[in-house]
């Protein structure tokens, strides 16, 4: 792999600025006009257009959509939109009828295994002075009849308009075949031990991150998106254990030490986040990794951050994968850690448990043999809903033992009472910081069937009927303070 990396730097990919440019044809009253000189004014833009975007984005070129499949030895390409490194672009198998058929399949089998992956090309013959000239085998294009067209200016007067099609066709080769800037990679093909061909991780060069989407779970956005879930995860979790607070109110060193690596790692995370998607470049993406590196080395066990090199355009799986296992690294000692904390803390002060979902918007749990006049709840929200939505589902609903929901609602007596817990009280009782806690304040009420009762009761079933819909929460913890010389965690 390592000789095919040098092969591919040696080639000379990435699209530099070209050592000359044409001049502009020389247009003139009377001039006799010929197919030389609209040939020649389109190469003078095309290349001058070329130059201009290099100069701008230098990594303008690559693919930008793939659809491919491995048929037995055969590779078979029926979607492909890429741009080439001399700024063709194309597009197969294109919006107007190609004669010969479209077939873009090639033969894959002269793979062998224990040999290093072998790269599939997408190359386009160089533009000669014989271009269009259909006699010529290494022609640029394919002259087509043309779909009969209209005068835009009047609607009528069709006439065939003649079409030259690109030519192009797949190689298989470990280095670049083409002697200019007319091929692209697409993949790599490798054969395993037990003889199997496959598409290796090889990602190619991209204009958008989708472009390796042919990969499935191995294509550069899935990765990302599944390392940006978890590493937002993680930061929630460190928010939350920072909330080791001493017997003076002041966060003892462990919650000190996670709200630092949870406010590095947050403040990283957001660039990420508005960039994940899947027309960015990957090289934005590869700029942002590195944010996160920076972030991220704040509290690694090594001062130095690793040293990442410049973006590589042609291949750059190898520095996606070493800026990733660098932070995965990373994060997983600092969680560890967390996990260690845990195990020599005291005996956690609460018992969490968690109700059971009902139909129709319910929610219903079991209490103790012994419990507090106001109970402590948790509502965790679905993805998109915020805390004032949980909040509002909450005070509406119904909050009673389950034989006493009907009852209230008959009689149009509202259950219990719910409040949410302010930041001393979170402090002071230590529960988790970031969760959405209520107070469920118990109380007396009269009614017609069963006289004067409270609300709920120890060892009888809490019901919570909210509205069914949208706004239904996802789940509900009941936090039952661990009563002395009681076994329960």
């Amino acid at each position: 792999m390592n000789a095919m990396n040098s092969a591919m730097n040696s080639s000379s990919l990435s699209a530099p600025a070209p050592s000359r440019l044409p001049d502009a044809v020389q247009w003139s009253e009377g001039m006799l006009l010929g197919p030389q000189h609209m040939q020649q004014n389109d190469i003078y833009w095309q290349e001058h257009l070329r130059h201009r975007l290099a100069c701008i984005a230098p990594h303008f070129w690559g693919v930008r959509h793939l659809a491919v499949q491995l048929v037995r030895d055969t590779i078979v390409v029926s979607e492909l939109e890429c741009v080439l490194p001399n700024g063709v672009t194309l597009c197969h198998p294109g919006n107007f009828i190609r004669q010969p058929d479209p077939l873009l399949q090639l033969d894959v089998s002269a793979c062998r295994a224990g040999e290093p992956p072998m790269r599939l090309w997408l190359m386009v013959p160089e533009r000669s002075q014989a271009a269009a000239r259909q006699t010529d085998p290494g022609r640029r294009y394919d002259s087509q009849v043309g779909l009969m067209t209209a005068d835009e200016n009047t609607g009528d007067g069709d006439i065939p308009v003649g079409r030259l099609q690109l030519r192009y066709e797949l190689v298989l080769s470990r280095t670049n075949p083409a002697p200019g800037q007319g091929a692209c990679p697409l993949l790599e093909v490798t054969r395993d031990a037990q003889g199997l061909l496959r598409i290796d991780d090889y990602l190619p060069p991209m204009t958008c991150l989708s472009a390796s989407s042919h990969l499935g779970t191995a294509g550069l956005l899935s990765q990302l998106n599944a390392r940006h879930e978890r590493w937002w995860s993680q930061a929630q979790q460190l928010a939350s254990e920072a909330s080791g607070y001493g017997l003076d109110g002041k966060l003892n060193s462990a919650g000190l030490r996670n709200q630092m690596v949870a406010r590095h790692l947050g403040g990283a995370l957001p660039s990420l986040s508005a960039l994940l998607h899947a027309a960015s470049h990957p090289e934005r993406l590869y700029q942002c990794l590195a944010e996160v590196v920076g972030h991220v080395a704040q509290f690694a066990t090594s001062p130095l951050p690793l040293k990442m090199s410049p973006y590589q355009h042609d291949d750059c799986l190898a520095q996606f994968r070493a800026a990733l296992r660098y932070i995965d690294e990373t994060l997983a000692a600092e969680m560890d850690r967390v996990q260690q904390d845990r195990l020599r803390a005291p005996r956690a002060e609460y018992e969490v448990i968690a109700f059971q979902a009902q139909e129709h918007g319910g929610f219903s749990c079991k209490l103790p043999p012994q419990i507090d006049n106001d109970l402590i709840i948790e509502i965790k929200p679905r993805d998109g809903q915020s805390s004032a939505d949980v909040g509002r589902w909450l005070k509406q609903a119904d909050i009673a033992g389950i034989s006493l929901i009907p009852q209230l609602q008959r009689q149009r007596v509202p259950g219990a009472r719910v409040r949410p817990l302010d930041t001393d009280e979170v402090t002071r009782q230590q529960l988790p910081a970031l969760a959405d806690l209520f107070v469920v304040e118990n109380r007396v009420v009269d009614l017609a069937d069963t006289g004067r009762s409270k609300l709920f009761a120890a060892e009888q079933s809490l019901f919570i009927q909210g509205h069914a819909g949208p706004h239904t929460p996802a789940a509900i913890f009941l936090y039952q303070k661990v009563s002395e010389g009681s076994d329960t965690v």
